[in-house]
């Protein structure tokens, strides 16, 4: 209920959702220059990168963070990338779940390790270091 000129007025069911959804395009849209942003970060730091290791590192990272969409069948680091994003994102929910990402990421894991896109020992290492960066984040306050 609003109030107005000392009488209620109830807004309408439609008028809310309406808000609703206009905010929800307003976050994803700053999502996405977010993404972008570390996109033009990757792509500078892989252009005085001496390591070619590190340098296509960054190249990738540069061209998954490029785009923030999740496509129909994303690979491993996508949809890695994209969780990361959501998590740094929402900056103010401290408590926030990643759920079971065993079983979350487990489909994306075992298609990339069939198509050989990925090894096992890398994998490892993107989900230590997206733990890594999720933690980072904790609230350590008592």
């Amino acid at each position: 209920m609003k109030q107005k000129n000392g009488t209620k007025t109830i807004e309408s069911r439609e008028n809310k959702k309406l808000k609703f959804y206009k905010s929800v395009i307003i976050c994803c849209e700053a999502l996405i220059n977010y993404a972008k942003a570390f996109a033009d970060l990757a792509d500078s730091y892989a252009g005085t990168e001496k390591d070619d290791s590190r340098q296509t590192e960054l190249k990738e990272i540069a061209r998954i963070c490029e785009y923030l969409q999740i496509p129909p069948k994303p690979s491993m680091r996508q949809y890695k990338a994209f969780i990361l994003y959501i998590w740094h994102y929402n900056s103010t929910l401290d408590y926030i779940s990643l759920g079971r990402l065993d079983q979350t990421l487990d489909p994306y894991l075992q298609r990339d390790l069939k198509k050989g896109t990925i090894s096992e020992s890398k994998a490892l290492e993107l989900y230590e270091c997206l733990l890594i960066k999720c933690a980072e984040r904790m609230n350590t306050n008592p």
